[in-house]
């Protein structure tokens, strides 16, 4: 598209995606992005991203993550650039984990020790490690898991 003077116009198209923070995943949190470049700039895709970029931190163990809606400057052909300033926050550890309703023989396969990070993935191999002990001991039973900061 060009303007009246044949210059090439980019209203809306977005021209960069950056993110604002300290020490942060950039290749992990560009993986859950849906703006990309070129793309028209539109605001549920952006809410979306931020969410995603938050649950992506979440998952790695920063359970304080927080993500700013994102911000959007324009140069003077219209182009977007869009900044999500973030705060990855403390990296959480386990404390403690305790197993409600088994019997003690039951547990000695969870995983997850004192000092380990609370990434999501961890605790999900460790819930899915408990569930199969159950079941190979013929005890069907639904393991959930319930993370609580101190």
């Amino acid at each position: 598209m060009a303007d009246a003077g044949g210059h090439a116009t980019r209203s809306q198209e977005v021209q960069s995606v950056a993110f604002d923070g300290r020490d942060l995943p950039v290749s992990e949190l560009r993986s859950v992005l849906a703006t990309r470049t070129g793309d028209l700039l539109d605001a549920d895709k952006l809410t979306a991203d931020r969410n995603g970029l938050e649950a992506k931190l979440v998952a790695r163990g920063f359970l304080d993550a927080h993500v700013d809606p994102a911000q959007v400057v324009f140069d003077a052909s219209g182009g977007a650039f869009v900044t999500f300033a973030i705060t990855p926050g403390a990296m959480f550890h386990v404390r403690d984990v305790h197993v409600v309703g088994a019997a003690e023989r039951d547990t000695g396969i969870v995983t997850l020790a004192k000092g380990a990070v609370a990434s999501a993935d961890r605790v999900e191999r460790a819930r899915d490690a408990l569930a199969t002990r159950l079941r190979v001991r013929g005890k069907a039973a639904a393991v959930a898991v319930t993370l609580a900061p101190d």
